[in-house]
């Protein structure tokens, strides 16, 4: 009985997640990466610890939330 009241806690805590990162879509980020990095916009977010960039050049990409940082 434990188990499921320790999984719908989780589950809680990863719709908190989810929908306290959807308030960074629209925003303007720098993506951090080990050989550079680029400007773009959040344009979704994808599972509680990815976002999904529109760079400011080139193709959609999901990237780890932990690599985002506000540019605004």
């Amino acid at each position: 009985m434990d188990n499921q009241n320790n999984s719908s806690t989780t589950l809680t805590k990863e719709q908190l997640m989810l929908e306290y990162n959807k308030k960074m879509i629209n925003k303007r980020v720098y993506v951090t990466l080990k050989m550079g990095g680029y400007f773009g916009t959040v344009i979704d977010v994808v599972g509680s610890e990815h976002f999904k960039i529109k760079p400011d050049k080139g193709e959609d990409q999901v990237v780890e939330i932990f690599d985002v940082r506000s540019a605004d």
